[in-house]
């Protein structure tokens, strides 16, 4: 809530020296008249959407009609586009901020990335203007769908690091709580995205789930399928050897695999991107995949590893 204020701050200063509701009005039609008398003028349209956003004074900001100024920016900057101008980057951040005022928060989002992206290419991925925007807005879209805002504020902190001397933004190290802060949000959403899921292979052509490693089981849900040993639980399973990995058929029936059957613990996973087939990507059958159950399936197959593990 405090970065969605100073974004809004940000934006919508138009006349530090209004400070009554007539004043502000008569500035704001001042702008509106500008950008009406001149409607091919990018700029003047921005400015006048700013002017309406602004009015934070009379209790009626007028969405609709900033609205309608800020896609006439916006539709100049794409038909015009001008080197190292930023007006269509500034035209979406505009949008976005309307959309949010309009209580449209996918269309929002929507047009916070296009600002970004603008911005990338009106002023270059090692910008100051381009990596700070990318943070704020970063966090901002992390708040509601985390695997889309953690890679902004990665990049952006990412490319400060590589941009020249004279573009970086000398405090970003300072800010690194939002890196932090989204990976633990990007952590849990996919931790729930594949928290009723287990990985799957083939042995000798009959399809196996795995419900244990030597480093991970499913009472554990997620991390440790494919990588094990990088993230490994300080706990230490006692009735498992280290060389067991346990498996169940989706006939219901389990598999212990040993160190004498390491050719069948293989789990092998390959794709191809051919061009000639660009909606495509190619898959090889009987390899390993991750597969996603009911929450009840899940349980039950939970329940049947249990008492397995208690009747070995």
């Amino acid at each position: 809530m405090t970065i969605m204020a100073l974004i809004c701050a940000v934006a919508f200063q138009v006349n530090a020296q209004t400070t009554n509701v007539e004043d502000l009005l008569k500035t704001i039609e001042q702008k509106v008249k500008q950008a009406d008398k001149h409607p091919k003028d990018g700029k003047m349209q921005l400015t006048a959407a700013y002017a309406i956003l602004s009015d934070s004074l009379s209790g009626n900001r007028d969405w609709d009609r900033a609205l309608n100024y800020a896609n006439r920016a916006m539709k100049i900057a794409v038909e015009h586009p001008a080197p190292q101008d930023t007006l269509l980057g500034l035209s979406y951040e505009a949008l976005g901020m309307i959309y949010l005022g309009k209580e449209d928060m996918a269309t929002a989002l929507d047009f916070y990335e296009m600002a970004m992206d603008a911005f990338d290419v009106e002023l270059g991925r090692f910008d100051p203007v381009t990596n700070g925007t990318k943070l704020i807005y970063g966090w901002l879209m992390t708040a509601a769908q985390p695997s889309r805002g953690f890679p902004k504020i990665l990049e952006a902190i990412y490319d400060n690091e590589r941009a020249p001397q004279d573009k970086r933004i000398k405090n970003m190290d300072q800010a690194n709580i939002t890196l932090e802060a989204a990976l633990e949000m990007l952590l849990a959403e996919q931790t729930q995205r594949f928290r009723y899921a287990l990985p799957m292979l083939y042995i000798d052509g009959k399809k196996y789930f795995i419900v244990q490693t030597s480093k991970w089981n499913i009472e554990r849900p997620i991390v440790g399928w494919m990588a094990q040993g990088l993230m490994p639980s300080e706990a230490k399973d006692d009735a498992a050897k280290d060389d067991d990995s346990i498996l169940i058929g989706d006939d219901g029936q389990f598999l212990v695999l040993t160190e004498a059957d390491k050719d069948k613990r293989q789990m092998l996973f390959n794709f191809n991107y051919s061009r000639l087939n660009r909606h495509y990507l190619q898959f090889n059958d009987g390899e390993a995949r991750i597969m996603f159950f009911s929450p009840d399936v899940y349980n039950q197959i939970l329940t049947k590893y249990r008492e397995f593990k208690n009747n070995k």
